[in-house]
């Protein structure tokens, strides 16, 4: 599989929409930012501050952590930042940590910077079918936050479904299968304490195979004390 393809330009249309959807949210209790997905991304150590990079076998199983890093550069030239468990294999995570766009398939397909994508292991049957992105509340971190999250397919062809997960402490906020070309997002508030698990979790699709069936997540939690 060409793991450096990213999704089209209607695709990341969508993806667009849902960025503004989020930030046309309305007025409410004043919030400061805390904690990013792709902000927080380090490409240097896994965990980084309260993420963890990693896949499961379950949406109920232990979570492995990705060990291997590495940086690949794409189509013109622009590095993605990986985290695996082995070089060149799946599952993985990036992160386009440059300031330019990433171009593939002649340009036809692209990653923004700052675009982050869980992609889980490919195939049917095997292992490791969930990439997962971990936050874990850190020390004096507890309280409200407003969870802020979005998911869409980074290809859009017949096998590039997806299902998208969010846990908390193993037990599901959002479950949804996500058709080619498609997204979704959700946002909650939440009061956790510190220790609590959220997992952002990418699956497969419907039909089981992992073959291009990359997500585009974004994920925030913001404090919701002045």
């Amino acid at each position: 599989m060409n793991t450096y393809s990213p999704y089209n330009h209607r695709s990341a249309f969508k993806l667009f929409a849902f960025i503004l959807a989020l930030a046309q949210m309305g007025p409410g209790v004043a919030r400061v930012a805390a904690y990013d997905l792709s902000s927080d991304f380090s490409p240097v150590s896994n965990p980084s501050g309260p993420w963890k990079y990693g896949a499961m076998t379950n949406l109920s199983g232990s979570f492995a952590l990705f060990t291997v890093q590495q940086t690949s550069a794409n189509e013109n030239g622009v590095l993605l930042d990986f985290w695996r468990f082995n070089v060149n294999t799946e599952p993985f995570i990036f992160r386009n940590d440059t300031t330019d766009t990433a171009t593939s398939d002649g340009g036809t397909v692209l990653y923004p910077p700052g675009t982050v994508v869980l992609h889980p292991r490919d195939g049917t049957g095997s292992a490791y079918p969930f990439a997962v992105a971990r936050f874990t509340v850190p020390t004096a971190g507890g309280g409200s936050y407003l969870l802020q999250t979005t998911a869409h397919t980074y290809l859009n062809r017949p096998s590039s479904d997806i299902d998208f997960h969010v846990l908390v402490n193993g037990i599901q906020l959002v479950s949804h299968f996500i058709s080619s070309g498609s997204g979704t997002n959700y946002t909650t508030t939440l009061n956790l304490l510190v220790g609590d698990t959220i997992d952002f979790a990418v699956g497969r699709g419907q039909d089981g195979n992992g073959d291009y069936s990359g997500g585009i997540v974004q994920a925030t939690l913001t404090s919701t004390l002045c």
